[in-house]
């Protein structure tokens, strides 16, 4: 019996490692399958840009209250306080069918990605206060540098903008570009609508616009140029040629508070709201809300983006394959396991038939 005993302990004990192994794998499969099912969708766990280098520790109270009382600082007199995000400005373009913005808490391009719901950092500008981008229907960008007054040219690709020449006007604070590649801005001191000259950024004035403090701009084809009053949040219809403004919003149902306006994709006209990070798709004809998109307040880098082309694809198909390989370790365990247990019984009742046939 002290054969039989030692027998069934050994196999016993190859079950025991069978299911240490399978429960490694089952763990370690579950684990990748977890962090690939939210690869997508929190890649934003990644604090701030990879291409800047920057590292900040968001968590600690003292550097958020520097960092508001560095914002406040680069605030001039007059400008408008910035949201939680920092957007002053939005455009998109039909080159690659992106979102792009200027955060102005990090003086950066970033593209505002609506699929993952995040910010993603393209690189810094190289100008502290950039406003009023916008991108022309061959894909080049185009932004203002409030602090000199001037026209820049960005690479979308890399963020880095470099200076066209000085505009003329001091208070230039939105960027929109027509069908025929004109661009155009409102100058919020005059309250003048000014075409602009994209070779040598001279802005000639077009005319005088009756709603003050327009901040965001945008063509929307085949129904003209738009404008958000960023002081009562109100959305106006403005005529190119007169500078005549129709009020769309009403009186008593703002649009948003937009730091940014676009036309994006199927013409639909999008505003960034910045006090609740959400991207706004406005009705232009009513001047209301039809849909709010919320994004994170965390960035991730264009490397880590580019890495995950489709999020939602990208997630089906890993978590697919992690299922498949799941299945496929459960079940060559099963047969491991089977086997073992049959081996073990046929050695038991072969020692069983031995110790009968010893004792008759």
């Amino acid at each position: 019996m002290c054969g039989i005993g030692e027998t069934v302990r050994r196999s016993l004990g190859r079950l025991g490692t069978v299911a240490s192994t399978c429960g490694v794998v089952l763990c370690c499969c579950g684990g990748l399958f977890a962090s690939g099912a939210s690869m997508g969708a929190e890649a934003s766990s990644v604090q701030a840009s990879v291409t800047e280098g920057q590292e900040t520790v968001a968590d600690q109270p003292g550097d958020q209250i520097q960092r508001e009382k560095s914002m406040a600082e680069k605030q001039s007199a007059g400008r408008v306080t910035l949201g939680p995000a920092g957007i002053t400005a939005l455009a998109y373009c039909v080159i690659d069918h992106l979102i792009y913005a200027v955060d102005g808490s990090c003086d950066g391009l970033i593209i505002i990605d609506e699929t993952m719901r995040l910010r993603i950092h393209v690189g810094p500008l190289g100008f502290p206060t950039v406003c009023g981008l916008t991108i022309d229907r061959e894909g080049q960008m185009f932004a203002i540098d409030g602090q000199s007054d001037q026209l820049l040219k960005v690479d979308r690709k890399t963020g880095k903008a470099i200076s066209i020449g000085p505009l003329g006007f001091t208070s230039v604070q939105s960027l929109a570009c027509d069908r025929f590649n004109h661009l155009y801005g409102i100058d919020t001191l005059t309250d003048q609508l000014v075409r602009i000259n994209k070779h040598t950024g001279n802005a000639t004035a077009v005319a005088y616009v009756d709603a003050p403090s327009i901040f965001s701009l945008a063509f929307v084809q085949g129904k003209g140029l738009y404008g958000v009053d960023v002081a009562s949040s109100l959305l106006y219809q403005i005529d190119v040629k007169t500078g005549a403004c129709v009020l769309v919003s009403p009186s008593r149902e703002r649009c948003c508070e937009t730091h940014g306006l676009t036309a994006g994709r199927d013409g639909h006209l999008l505003a960034y709201a910045v006090r609740k990070d959400v991207l706004c798709e406005l009705n232009t004809t009513q001047g209301t809300v039809v849909n709010e998109i919320q994004i994170r307040q965390q960035s991730v880098s264009r490397l880590i983006s580019q890495a995950i082309p489709d999020a939602l694809t990208t997630r089906i198909l890993f978590g697919l394959s992690l299922m498949a390989m799941l299945v496929a370790t459960c079940i060559q365990c099963g047969r491991i396991g089977s086997q073992y247990v049959a081996e073990t019984w046929q050695q038991t009742r072969g020692l069983f038939a031995n110790q009968r046939a010893q004792t008759e």
